[in-house]
């Protein structure tokens, strides 16, 4: 049960991600369509719904194998995403010091 309300939920967030980035809702992005040919995805809905939500769930239950996949990729890309916003930290303080410089320059 705890299952299938993160399912829904992910479903949803996705759905609104892509209506707010103006692609059509169900469309698929290339990440979702390398895990799609890779036997991982949802599927079109036409499944039985074993493994998840009904009527837009998993069609087969998810491998340790498939399983371990996902959380290594998310894993590499949260680190990424860690990554970037400490670069964004930093450069954001550099940014910040030279716009003060050059405002105290302008005021002399």
């Amino acid at each position: 049960m705890e299952r299938q309300r993160w399912v829904t939920a992910l479903e949803l967030a996705k759905s609104q991600a892509q209506v707010a980035h103006g692609l059509p809702p169900g469309g698929n992005s290339e990440d979702e369509d390398d895990l799609l040919a890779a036997g991982m995805g949802g599927g079109d809905g036409s499944g039985d719904g074993a493994g998840g939500v009904g009527g837009g769930g998993f069609s087969k239950e998810i491998t340790k194998q498939e399983l371990d996949t996902v959380v290594k990729t998310l894993s590499v890309r949260l680190e990424d995403l860690v990554t970037c916003s400490s670069l964004i930290g930093k450069h954001s303080i550099v940014f910040i010091h030279s716009f003060e410089v050059h405002l105290n320059c302008d005021a002399i």
